[in-house]
C-alpha cells in the first residue's frame, strides 16, 4: 500500500496543474468493476447495469425518497380498478429514442413479457405477483396482479419501458440490452463486453432535464488499483470503489476527491440454515448463533467498509425512510467466548471447515470475517467471484456462508428484502415455511398497520433464528476528479442499486 500511495502522490504532482482529459473534450469516462455483458436489468440484474438501464430507459413511475411517494414518470395519473388491477394515464407525447412513439401497447407488451411463463430468465420471482397487462387505448393501461399485491408500485418503479416493435421483432429477446431502445436521458450507441459502453445525451428527453453531459464511456477495468492507475493519468474519471485504505491514499493527490451516496446498499452474512450446500453444521441453530456472535461487525464498520464516518450501523437489512421498513431490532453482539461455549455444546469444540462465498468488491469484507471465525476455531476460507460466478454457485446450492452486498434492487419497499431472500428456490437458504408465509401475508395484507406489523414480525424471525445478519450500512462511494460534480441532492437518483444514476454527474465549475 505504501508503494501504492508513492506511485498515487507522483503522479497527482506531474497532472496536479492539468485539467483532466474529460472535462477538456465533454467525454466522462467512468470504470465498472464487473464484466460489461448488457444494458438490462431483466436478463442482466446487478447494480452496474442499474446505473445505465435507468439512464437509457424509462419507468412508469419514480419513487422519491424525501417526498416518501411515488411520482409519474412516463404515467401522468393512476388509479385503482379493483383490488388486483391499477389504471395507469400516460403522459401524451412521449417518443423512445428510435422515434416510435410510447403508447399503452409498450407498456403492456413489456408487463406481458416478464410474466410470460415461457420466458426464462433469473430474477423472474421480482414480477412473480402480476398476471399480465392490456392497453385500454393509446394512452391507458391495466396492469393485473394474480391476487392483492401492495408493493406493486415499487416493481413498477424498476420496471423498464420497452418499445414493442423492436423488442418482439428479435430472435433471441436476451440481446436487447446489446443495444437497447429507451426513452431516457441517454442513448446507448456501444454496448461491447471488451471496448465497453458508450452512451450519448439524448437531446430529444421530455420526462425531466436535459442532463448536462453530453457522453459517457464506460470501460470494464475489474481491479481497483488499475482503476486508480488510469484515473491519474486522466484515463477516466469516476469510479466506484469500496476498499477503504485505496480511497484514503488517491483522495491524497490534489485533483482527486469521492462523494458518498445515500443509497440503500448493506453488507450482510448468510449461512446455509437449509443445508443446501451439504455442509451439516448450520441446521443446528447453536452453530449459527456462534458464527454470528464470533463476528465484530462494529469494527469491521469502522475500519473496513468504505465511507465508514457514513456507514450506519444497522439491525436490520432496510432502511428508515423505506415503505413498511420495521423500526428496532437487535442483531448478536461480538462474543467470541459466547462463540466458542456455543460450539462446544453443539459438539464442534474443535472447530469445522467451511468456505465463504463472496465478490470481488466486498472480498475485503469477507476475509476481515474469516479472520473472526479463525478465532474462535472455525477453518474459514474465501472463495471470491465474479457475480456470474456467485450466482451461479448460489444456484447450485453450493453456499455455506454468504458474504454479500445487496440493495434492495434500488426498491423503496423493505418487503423487496424479504421477497429477494425468502420467495425464489435458488436463494432461499432457510427454507422455512413460517417465514414463508409471513412475507407471502406481507405482500398481500392492505391495511397499512397489519401489514407493518406482518413485516416486523418476519424480520424478527430472520434474527430470531440466526438466518441472515446485517454487517453494516454500505453507502457507494465514488471516486472522481475534482472536474466532475456528482449532485446527491436528488435522493431519488441515488436510491437505484449502483447508488448513482447518469442524471446526477456533470461538470464542476
Amino acid at each position: 500500500m505504501r508503494h501504492l500511495f508513492i506511485a498515487i502522490t507522483i503522479a497527482a504532482t506531474a497532472l496536479s496543474s492539468a485539467a483532466m482529459a474529460g472535462k477538456a473534450d465533454g467525454i466522462l469516462r467512468m470504470a465498472y468493476s464487473d464484466p460489461i455483458e448488457l444494458i438490462d436489468e431483466v436478463f442482466d440484474p446487478k447494480g452496474e447495469t442499474g446505473f445505465t438501464s435507468r439512464s437509457v430507459n424509462a419507468s412508469l413511475v419514480r419513487y422519491d425518497p424525501t417526498a416518501g411517494e411515488y411520482i409519474g414518470e412516463a404515467a401522468e395519473s393512476w388509479s385503482l380498478i379493483d383490488d388486483t388491477t391499477l389504471e395507469f394515464k400516460l403522459r401524451p407525447g412521449i417518443v423512445f429514442q428510435d422515434g416510435s412513439a410510447l403508447t399503452a401497447d409498450d407498456v403492456a407488451y413489456t408487463i406481458n413479457f416478464v410474466t410470460n411463463p415461457d420466458i426464462r430468465f433469473r430474477l423472474k420471482t421480482r414480477w412473480g405477483q402480476l398476471a399480465g397487462a392490456e392497453a385500454i387505448d393509446d394512452l391507458t393501461v391495466h396492469i393485473k396482479t394474480k391476487k392483492v399485491y401492495i408493493p406493486i408500485m415499487a416493481r413498477l418503479a424498476a420496471t423498464p419501458i420497452w418499445p414493442s416493435d423492436a423488442h418482439s421483432a428479435l430472435e433471441d429477446p436476451s440481446t436487447w440490452g446489446k443495444a437497447p431502445i429507451g426513452a431516457g436521458e441517454y442513448r446507448a450507441v456501444q454496448v461491447d463486453s471488451d471496448k465497453g459502453i458508450i452512451l450519448e445525451r439524448w437531446d430529444d428527453y421530455a420526462l425531466g432535464p436535459v442532463p448536462e453531459v453530453k457522453t459517457i464511456e464506460i470501460r470494464p477495468i475489474p481491479d481497483e488499483q488499475s482503476q486508480i492507475a488510469e484515473m491519474m493519468v486522466g484515463g477516466i474519471d469516476v469510479a466506484a470503489m469500496n476498499q477503504a485504505d485505496l480511497i484514503a491514499s488517491v483522495t491524497a493527490a490534489p485533483n482527486i476527491t469521492s462523494t458518498v451516496s445515500s443509497d440503500l446498499g448493506f453488507l450482510y452474512m448468510l449461512v446455509d440454515a437449509a443445508d443446501r450446500s451439504g455442509i451439516g453444521v448450520f441446521t443446528d441453530q447453536r452453530v449459527r448463533q456462534a458464527v454470528f456472535h464470533a463476528v465484530d461487525t462494529d469494527t469491521i464498520r469502522k475500519q473496513v467498509v468504505a465511507a465508514s464516518d457514513r456507514a450506519r450501523a444497522i439491525t436490520r437489512v432496510c432502511f428508515e425512510g423505506q415503505i413498511a421498513c420495521p423500526d428496532g431490532g437487535s442483531k448478536p453482539d461480538y462474543d467470541p467466548a459466547k462463540a466458542k461455549a456455543l460450539l462446544a455444546e453443539a459438539g464442534l469444540a474443535d472447530g469445522f471447515d467451511v468456505t465463504i462465498t463472496t465478490v470481488t468488491h466486498v472480498a475485503k469484507v469477507a476475509e476481515a470475517v474469516a479472520g473472526y471465525l479463525r478465532d474462535v476455531g472455525i477453518r474459514a476460507s474465501v472463495d471470491s467471484n465474479t457475480m456470474g460466478g456467485y450466482r451461479k454457485k448460489q444456484g447450485q446450492g453450493k453456499i455455506n456462508i454468504l458474504i454479500q452486498h445487496y440493495s434492495h434492487g434500488g426498491s423503496s419497499d423493505a418487503s423487496n428484502a424479504l421477497e429477494f431472500y425468502y420467495a425464489s428456490k435458488a436463494r432461499d437458504y432457510a427454507v422455512d415455511g413460517e417465514l414463508k408465509a409471513l412475507v407471502a401475508e406481507g405482500f398481500s395484507t392492505i391495511d397499512p398497520a397489519v401489514r407493518a406489523d406482518v413485516t416486523r414480525k418476519a424480520y424478527d424471525l430472520i434474527a430470531e433464528r440466526n438466518y441472515l445478519m446485517p454487517i453494516s450500512g454500505n453507502p457507494a462511494v465514488f471516486v472522481h476528479s475534482t472536474d466532475v460534480e456528482i449532485d446527491t441532492s436528488n435522493l431519488g437518483a441515488m436510491w437505484v442499486p449502483y447508488g448513482l444514476t447518469a442524471a446526477s454527474l456533470g461538470w464542476a465549475d
